[in-house]
């Protein structure tokens, strides 16, 4: 039986994590023909909470409207595959869960 990740884990498992506001958006191309929309977020990056990330700019791929995003901050968690540009994929967390994450890394760095 799968069961969903706790948010410790998954902050343990990014490569990256970053505070970014969400721009602008395009459709993103299909991976093959007959897959359902997706969209291209761009976001500005605000802050990084984890790991080492000089882009000021990042992209993701949801299949999530983009007027969700919109103008609103984030925390992205940036795994390593994103990182290896083995996709575009990231979890966004709304800015609410900020603190949350700060405590679990701090935790983390004791």
């Amino acid at each position: 039986m799968l069961r969903e990740r706790s948010l410790e884990q998954r902050v343990a498992d990014a490569q990256v994590i970053v505070v970014a506001t969400a721009l602008d958006s395009a459709p993103a191309p299909p991976k093959r023909p007959g897959d359902l929309p997706e969209v291209m977020i761009r976001f500005r990056v605000k802050r990084v909470l984890k790991g080492d990330l000089a882009d000021k700019v990042i992209t993701t791929r949801t299949p999530t409207a983009a007027a969700e995003f919109i103008g609103k901050d984030w925390v992205i968690l940036l795994s390593p595959e994103y990182m290896a540009g083995k996709h575009q994929f990231a979890e966004c967390n709304w800015i609410k869960a900020e603190p949350e994450v700060k405590a679990i890394l701090s935790k983390d760095a004791k």
